[in-house]
């Protein structure tokens, strides 16, 4: 069996909350997934209907051409591989569960917030609140793992209770704000007010 390989038809128009395919290995088969309906703009639409879809095996999931208008890419991702070419929005890899979650490209705000398990890898740079606080929660990163091959923006890794962090590139202002415990390497600069409030944990910077 070939993994999933989903691209879009054509460019979009609006956003687009991309946390359905996180549920994929839910689904029976790949044709019970296809047949969900999803919203795009103020409309129901079928997932054929804006990607390009193939392959059989739903353990893991291949998006190309991704844009910035995808969010929650791996979002709640449980259990599979999901593999991202291009750019991707707003809240990547938030809520992870377990898995792995690569990206070659740059994103948005708020990747990894909530994050309670499972493996990020970034190859490019991420906006602000990497590790942030959900709404929902006063937590940032319970717990896995996270590589950066670029920078992090600010106000990033907010009481972070466990798990291991790499930055190959430089992190913002405001950064590891009550770090409760957990690991992080900075291999680059790091902004004003570092780790303001920190309980426990390990940093190691330049």
């Amino acid at each position: 069996m070939t993994h999933v390989t989903i691209k879009l038809k054509k460019k979009l128009q609006y956003r687009l909350d991309m946390s359905f395919l996180s549920d994929i290995s839910d689904y029976k088969s790949l044709k019970e997934f296809l047949a969900r309906k999803i919203y795009y703009g103020n409309k129901l639409v079928s997932v054929p209907s804006l990607f390009n879809i193939t392959g059989t095996d739903i353990s893991k999931v291949v998006i190309k051409s991704s844009m910035n208008y995808m969010d929650n890419i791996g979002s709640g991702l449980k259990n599979i591989e999901m593999v991202v070419y291009g750019n991707a929005g707003y809240s990547f890899g938030s809520n992870m569960n377990s898995g792995k979650l690569v990206l070659y490209g740059n994103c948005m705000d708020h990747a990894a917030s909530g994050m309670k398990g499972g493996e990020i890898f970034i190859y490019g740079n991420t906006g602000d609140y990497l590790g942030g606080k959900p709404n929902s929660s006063n937590e940032g990163i319970l717990d896995g793992f996270i590589y950066i091959k670029g920078n992090v923006g600010d106000n990033s890794i907010q009481r972070m209770r466990r798990g291991n962090i790499i930055i190959k590139g430089d992190l913002g202002d405001y950064a590891c704000e009550e770090m409760i415990s957990g690991s992080i390497i900075v291999m680059g600069k790091v902004g004003n007010s570092f780790a303001e409030g920190i309980k426990r944990g390990t940093i190691i910077t330049k």
